[in-house]
Parts: C-alpha cells; sequence; structure tokens
C-alpha cells in the first residue's frame, strides 16, 4: 500500500480523445480465464486495437455476489451472462466508426458464440478513485517492485500518486504462458489526473484488460464491489 496526505496538484486541460464503446451482445456463458480468447476473437476483426495508444479491452464482469450467490474464480469456470451484461472496449474516439465493424459479426470466444448486436459511446468520468482489475506483476516481482514500478508510470504522465492500493491476485492465460496479475485502485485524484490515467493506461496487455482503469466512486467501494 502507497499512502500520502497531499494537496490537489495544479489542473490540466486533458482531451476527451480517448471513450469507451459500451456493446450490447448475444452469449450466453464464458470461463472466468476469457481475457486472451476475448481479445484474439476481436482483433481479428480490429487488428488496430492492439497497437493501437489509448486502445484496449474491458474483462467482462458481471458482479461479485448476490443473494447467497458468489462470482466463480476459478480460470476454467464459467460465467453465466445475462441481457444486461455489456463488453466495453476503450478507444480513440476517431475509431468509433471502425470499431463498427464488429457489429453483427460472429464471434468464437474459448469455444462460445458471441454476437454483437450495438455500440455505444461513453466519455470516461473523471472520478477522483480509480480501478484495474488485471495489472501484470513481472516474473520475480513482489507488491514492492510492483508499486515502484507503478509510480514510475504515473511519473511519466506528470502524475505524483498520493494514495495506492494493491489488492487480489489473478492468472490470466495466453498463448506464450500465464500472465500474473493484481488488482490495483488509485485514489485521491484530481478530475485531469484521472481522465489521463483513463486515457494512457499502464503497462502492457491492454487489448486483454490490464492496466485499463475504471471510475469508481469511492474507496469503500472498490473494496466491497472487487474485493
Amino acid at each position: 500500500m502507497y499512502w500520502q496526505e497531499d494537496d490537489k496538484t495544479t489542473r490540466k486541460q486533458v482531451s476527451d480523445s480517448i471513450v469507451d464503446v459500451v456493446c450490447k451482445f448475444d452469449c450466453r456463458s464464458l470461463p472466468v480465464d476469457h481475457a486472451h480468447a476475448l481479445a484474439e476473437a476481436i482483433c481479428e476483426h480490429l487488428p488496430w486495437l492492439i497497437e493501437e495508444q489509448g486502445a484496449g479491452i474491458h474483462p467482462i464482469s458481471i458482479p461479485e455476489a448476490g443473494n447467497g450467490w458468489l462470482r466463480p474464480e476459478g480460470s476454467d469456470e464459467t460465467l453465466h451472462l445475462s441481457k444486461r451484461t455489456k463488453l466495453i472496449l476503450r478507444i480513440p474516439s476517431s475509431r468509433f466508426d471502425d470499431a463498427t465493424a464488429l457489429i453483427r459479426q460472429k464471434l468464437s470466444v474459448a469455444g462460445n458464440n458471441m454476437t454483437i448486436t450495438k455500440m455505444t459511446e461513453r466519455l470516461l468520468q473523471p472520478m477522483e478513485t480509480v480501478f484495474s482489475r488485471y495489472n501484470v506483476l513481472e516474473e520475480g516481482m513482489d507488491e514492492t517492485a510492483f508499486m515502484q514500478q507503478i509510480m514510475q508510470s504515473l511519473k511519466s504522465m506528470d502524475i505524483t500518486p498520493r494514495k495506492m492500493l494493491p489488492g487480489r491476485e489473478h492468472s490470466l492465460r495466453t498463448d506464450k504462458g500465464v500472465l500474473k496479475t493484481l488488482t490495483l485502485m488509485i485514489a485521491d485524484l484530481s478530475q485531469e489526473e484521472s481522465l489521463k490515467i483513463q486515457q494512457i493506461g499502464i503497462g502492457q496487455h491492454q487489448h486483454m484488460g490490464c492496466g485499463l482503469f475504471i471510475p469508481q466512486k469511492s474507496i469503500t467501494e472498490v473494496h466491497e464491489v472487487h474485493e
């Protein structure tokens, strides 16, 4: 954990060039560990998404718990998706028309059929707390080294972090091996800092959802919903 009480930094103008694209889709289920398979299926039609600055694919999320039910966590367990479940792409707003090439395409994600039926742009929300479910923990790296790396990434964006909290570990399988990841909360951000982190992201594998941050209403929400 890294925690420092400080005054807000001077606000800077940040453009709204990066947006989230909320996609309605038809798909009954996916494995918990679906990030690589989903990225492969989407990038077959949107190959530019892998290298495009500011682009990525959010992990498909369902509630952690409800009415005595707990979200499965095992890699091979199944997520049963409802009509309300959404797929979210993070892309430059200039790429929205290109992204619509996915609509009505029949995707195969880890053997599960998926068809995207509608896309809607959504502006990023500059809340003071942001959260990322997957952040790559490089081989041999402990939590201290991980946090130092995150701090350096933020400083490269001219952001001096004041409150950061790593959390649970997850593993993501790829065709080149297994990625170990940690959840990460960053808090006490100015609006401009929040937008900048969401627009740029941190680290590699953003097409698999790694280093992509979403806004949260509060630190408490991060703990209750994600932990």
